[in-house]
């Protein structure tokens, strides 16, 4: 039985990257599952470019792209979390980053590793495009994090992660107002 696949894309003013972020799904996914039921969930932070309007045509078109619509800017973490309430996918990945900087041809990989009561893959990024200080500064940030938090946080790990249905509904039944996903991802796992 085919599982179905929920990706959320948080944007704002992606006009240049939108529409190739959801080309790029549909092909990796299309080649590797033809038959996998998955929707493209795009979020936008309330847009002042094309973004709106790029996603509009293409969700007319296929019915696997789902948009949804902040009447204000509220952030990228509080999008992924509202679109976390709409997804219905058994599997979830919480962000997909518009301009592909973690790219949708990992997430058949990440899939793949289902199974057996495993509930999160981490997606671990081994290459960040990113200069020595602020790699330091996050490398310190995230060993702080870690020393004061009484769940793991995984290195080098993002939004971008598969999650079951299970961790989705337990992170979104914190009821959380300013939430951090990450944190929430990691805690609901534990």
């Amino acid at each position: 039985m085919t599982k179905k696949l929920s990706v959320i894309t948080p944007v704002y003013n992606e006009e240049g990257t939108v529409q190739e972020c959801i080309k790029s799904l549909r092909k990796v996914l299309n080649e590797w599952d033809s038959d996998l039921d998955y929707e493209h969930i795009i979020i936008d932070n309330c847009s002042t470019d094309k973004t709106v309007s790029i996603v509009s045509l293409e969700a007319l078109t296929d019915s696997k792209v789902k948009l949804m619509v902040n009447s204000r800017n509220i952030g990228a973490s509080r999008s992924i979390y509202r679109a976390l309430g709409r997804a219905s996918g058994e599997w979830i990945i919480p962000m997909l980053p518009a301009d592909l900087q973690d790219p949708a041809e990992i997430i058949p990989e990440m899939m793949d590793r289902t199974g057996s009561g495993v509930e999160i893959v981490y997606g671990i990024r081994t290459n960040r495009q990113e200069s020595i200080l602020l790699r330091a500064v996050r490398k310190l940030y995230y060993r702080i994090l870690r020393k004061f938090s009484s769940f793991d946080l995984q290195n080098d790990a993002g939004e971008f992660v598969l999650i079951s249905s299970r961790i989705c509904k337990s992170i979104v039944a914190t009821n959380d107002e300013n939430p951090y996903v990450r944190g929430l991802i990691a805690q609901s796992g534990a």
